[in-house]
């Protein structure tokens, strides 16, 4: 689908997130960076969880096959055993709340997905990372394009809001002179 914005035609498919939604991708993003992951990495995953959850982290009432930001699920998985990542998560009080569950991500990649985790960091580009998640943290082959669409989308905001460095001043540099190259100051009577 197209639609018409002040720029031109834009193909919502390159860019899923609704506007209104970006500032929580953004904070999505944030959570995870504060947490130590990078903002590459955090961008991929959250690119993801716009696919699955909206960013909504209550998005699935405890019952469903899959809940939360990641959609994390009640299958059997060789790594984890069947329904354990779900189960983990659900036994932990408040696991509605966004910061439990990035806590939770988190672990997962310091954990059990750390070799995951060093593959999505180690990606040569935002897209390449945000497929790997998809691939391999999620388990999925769905959707791929918007996944990676929304990745970008965000990855490109969070850098766009980041400070800019400063440029060297040397006038701003306090270091002391030698004067002694100089000479005596000359006197006036």
């Amino acid at each position: 689908m197209k639609i018409q914005t002040f720029k031109g035609w834009l193909n919502e498919a390159v860019a899923p997130v609704p506007s209104t939604m970006i500032e929580d991708g953004l904070e999505i993003i944030q959570g995870l960076v504060d947490r130590g992951i990078d903002a590459k990495t955090a961008a991929a995953l959250t690119g993801n969880m716009w696919q699955e959850s909206k960013f909504d982290p209550a998005v699935s009432p405890e019952s469903a096959t899959y809940v939360g930001l990641i959609q994390w699920g009640n299958y059997q998985n060789q790594k984890t055993g069947p329904g354990a990542r779900k189960t983990k998560l659900i036994t932990k009080p408040n696991w509605k709340n966004l910061d439990v569950q990035l806590d939770y991500l988190k672990t997962e990649l310091d954990g059990t997905y750390k070799g995951v985790a060093n593959q999505i960091i180690n990606a040569p580009t935002i897209q390449k990372a945000a497929e790997i998640v998809a691939l391999k943290y999620e388990g999925t082959k769905s959707e791929i394009p918007t996944r990676i669409n929304a990745a970008t989308q965000l990855y490109t905001a969070w850098q766009a809001k980041q400070p800019t460095p400063s440029a060297f001043d040397p006038v701003q540099v306090d270091t002391p002179v030698d004067d002694a190259a100089f000479g005596k100051p000359a006197t006036t009577i």
